[in-house]
This record gives structure tokens, C-alpha cells and sequence, in this order.
């Protein structure tokens, strides 16, 4: 039974990778993916930096670049804004992982 089923379960898997025929909000084409907001939210770019440049949270939106989804820069990301006032401020070099292992 699994031989039968494997090729169309390996097609919809593969299709699954890809980038949907799916329009934005605002009725643009939707290029960019965010699987931290879910596993359907897809934005064209302009609505992905809408969403996502004061956002609290350190989503990795990627977008499709014709073969694969690659890292989309969001311009204006929460951490390289200044949230609070400090005297003390002395700027240092972080490194930040994200849950899924990625630098």
C-alpha cells in the first residue's frame, strides 16, 4: 500500500515547499512567509515590514526569491531600535540564536 501512495505523498510534500498562488491584504501578490506567525501567513513585502518592524517578537520573515525562500530583511526591527533611555548605555557585540538553532 505505501509504494502506491508514496509518489503523490512525495509531490504534495515537495508542492508544500514552495510558493502558493495566494494574494496579500492589500490584493499584491504575496511574497514573503513568516512561520513564526503561522504556517499559512504569507505578506507581500510591504505588508511583512507593516507587520513586523515593531514587533516584540524575533520572527525570521523569508522571502520567495524564485527557487527557494531566503531571509528577508525587515528595515527597522525591534532590537535596533532604543526602547529605553540609559546613561549607561555601551554598545557590544551580542550573538542571538534563534529556537531553531539558526546564528
Amino acid at each position: 500500500m505505501w509504494d502506491s501512495l508514496r509518489s503523490s505523498a512525495t509531490q504534495v510534500l515537495t508542492e508544500g515547499f514552495g510558493l502558493p498562488e495566494v494574494k496579500c491584504c492589500c490584493e499584491e501578490r504575496a511574497t514573503v512567509r513568516c512561520l513564526q506567525c503561522g504556517p499559512c501567513s504569507y505578506f507581500c513585502p510591504r505588508c511583512a515590514v507593516l507587520q513586523h518592524k515593531s514587533s516584540f517578537f524575533h520572527h525570521c520573515p523569508e522571502v520567495w526569491n524564485g527557487v527557494c525562500f531566503i531571509p528577508f530583511d525587515v528595515p527597522g526591527l525591534c532590537f535596533n531600535q532604543h526602547l529605553h533611555l540609559c546613561d549607561k548605555q555601551k554598545p557590544r557585540s551580542v550573538t542571538l540564536f534563534h529556537i531553531e538553532g539558526k546564528l
